[in-house]
């Protein structure tokens, strides 16, 4: 996004989507080196260039959260006081766990901060969210795709949850491992998975 189209944005906000929002005063605050100076020379508002610059550190996943309403903006300001991303999308599960109010969210951060305890100990110890509660994944299964499911989950003598559990432990093991490969290491490794899915079938039996 280049300054001219930042500056539509931000004196326009609430005709631009969240993102549009985020980039728009991440724009501004890296070429004027700050909201004020960017909210002086773009005549639009220094809270919101300084709140919206502040929510695009967020981590996308985050930012789909307060997209799509699940969160609020004003959890995104307290998520984004924390610099551990993974922190972040504990505090986010938490707010979506137990219905947490931003007040609440800025007590939590606070007091990890003051006190030197991790977040999640913090989250236990005042709101009782230790995320230890079984969480079932929803899956729309219907018709031919209901029946393949079951078929692939009995042959490997798994519940069809239980193995819907393991493929996306998987995935998310994969993803990881994805994101400390380089790009040629990713494409070798893709190469390889699709020589493996070409000899494998439905029913094979599950590693």
């Amino acid at each position: 996004m280049d300054l001219d189209r930042a500056k539509e944005v931000l004196t326009n906000l609430t005709a631009h989507a969240l993102l549009e929002r985020c980039d728009a005063a991440r724009v501004a605050v890296d070429h004027y080196g700050s909201a004020a100076a960017a909210a002086k020379e773009m005549s639009a508002s220094v809270d919101a260039i300084r709140k919206w610059s502040l929510l695009s550190q967020l981590p996308r996943g985050i930012l789909w959260l307060i997209d799509t309403g699940q969160i609020r903006e004003s959890h995104g300001e307290q998520l984004a006081r924390l610099s551990d991303e993974q922190q972040q999308f504990v505090l986010a599960s938490a707010i979506i766990e137990g219905k947490l109010k931003a007040e609440e969210c800025r007590t939590a951060v606070n007091t990890s901060k003051d006190s030197g305890k991790v977040l999640n100990d913090v989250l236990s110890e005042m709101f009782g969210i230790t995320f230890s509660d079984p969480h079932p994944i929803m899956l729309s299964f219907e018709g031919n795709d209901f029946i393949r499911l079951n078929e692939a989950a009995w042959t490997r003598g798994k519940r069809p949850a239980d193995l819907c559990k393991a493929i996306v432990v998987q995935w998310l093991l994969n993803e990881e491992f994805a994101s400390r490969m380089n790009v040629r290491q990713l494409g070798d490794e893709l190469e390889t998975v699709g020589r493996q899915l070409k000899k494998m079938s439905l029913l094979d039996p599950w590693p």
